[in-house]
């Protein structure tokens, strides 16, 4: 009989990659969102949890909106990345099963050169990052089977991130202005998804503790889309700016790469380097390059693209000869 993953945030960017048809065998997952499973209600997670009967729960719940948890939603960042988090340890420490817990790179303040490793000093420096730490706390003080999973720069061909951004304002930009004095790597979902599957495979109590994985490589965000651009083969330019140039109310680290050695030495897998994370990202999702005002063939007739939409991978096209008729059409069946 397989074993029961009860997973939390069932909407959200990891979960949604999961669904898209990732597999564990012996494993059956169940995902709900946070309107079928609020954690920050410990009844409504043992009420779940006497219908599914999980052998494991999966924490993708989170509020990521970095900005509006410093001042606009400081509150709902808290029940959520804290009190969620103690809730779901509380009633997993009573069932006797294994949490997995995903948090970030944001724990640290970024204030060195060196890779963070899971010895390193936590000391976040936005309320995002508070309420992540100390919901790793609770985790901690709460249960003695955990897994918790630092990730960072977590992007997927889906939801809105800094991958869909960036496709996105190349329809519209011949260039673009990025931060490029923030250090750290980015992480697929799909990357993030695997970690998991590796945890799941290698559920001991002998491993609990916190893990580190993220893509290997040390980049920026400026040197990320550059690549993001030239592996669509799109020619738009990056102009590198510091994080200065953009008015923010949030400190963000300087520096969140982090080691994934002690993963690696724990499971027998590093992840894999952000580059070709990438690169799988884009064939799996057929990204291909295409823009505003590129000229198609469907049908043997000439088209013009008229709009694109690269969370659906759809784009609308007109005839060159009749613009105000459009069609919509998946990228997939364009040919430039």
């Amino acid at each position: 009989m397989n074993r029961r993953l009860l997973i939390t945030g069932g909407n959200g960017q990891v979960a949604t990659e999961y669904q898209l048809g990732n597999e564990v065998e012996g494993w059956e997952f169940y995902f709900f969102s946070r309107e079928e499973l609020d954690i920050t209600n410990q009844s409504s997670i043992i009420k779940m949890c006497k219908e599914i009967y999980p052998d494991a729960i999966l924490n993708l719940a989170a509020y990521t909106n970095v900005e509006r948890a410093e001042k606009e939603d400081t509150s709902k960042a808290f029940d959520i990345n804290s009190t969620g988090s103690k809730n779901l340890a509380i009633v997993c420490n009573k069932l006797n099963i294994p949490l997995i817990h995903i948090s970030t790179d944001y724990v640290f303040d970024g204030n060195t050169i060196e890779p963070y490793t899971e010895k390193s000093l936590e000391n976040p420096i936005n309320q995002y990052g508070r309420t992540k730490y100390l919901g790793e706390k609770w985790i901690q003080e709460c249960h003695n089977w955990y897994y918790i999973i630092r990730v960072s720069w977590v992007y997927s061909s889906h939801s809105k991130n800094f991958l869909t951004t960036m496709l996105k304002l190349a329809q519209e930009r011949s260039e673009v202005s990025v931060v490029d004095d923030q250090f750290g790597s980015p992480t697929s979902a799909k990357e993030v998804c695997r970690a998991i599957d590796i945890v799941l495979k290698n559920l001991d109590k002998a491993n609990t503790g916190i893990y580190h994985f993220s893509g290997m490589g040390r980049t920026t965000w400026s040197e990320f889309a550059a690549e993001i651009f030239r592996q669509v083969h799109v020619n738009v330019k990056v102009n590198g700016v510091p994080a200065s140039s953009w008015p923010s109310k949030v400190e963000r680290p300087s520096n969140s790469y982090m080691s994934s050695e002690k993963f690696a030495e724990t499971f027998g897998q590093f992840p894999s380097h952000w580059k070709n994370a990438l690169t799988d990202v884009i064939k799996e999702s057929r990204i291909i390059p295409i823009k505003v005002g590129d000229s198609v063939i469907l049908e043997g007739v000439q088209h013009i693209v008229m709009t694109t939409d690269w969370l659906r991978q759809v784009a609308r096209i007109s005839p060159k000869d009749n613009l105000e008729k459009t069609i919509e059409i998946p990228f997939e069946l364009l040919m430039l």
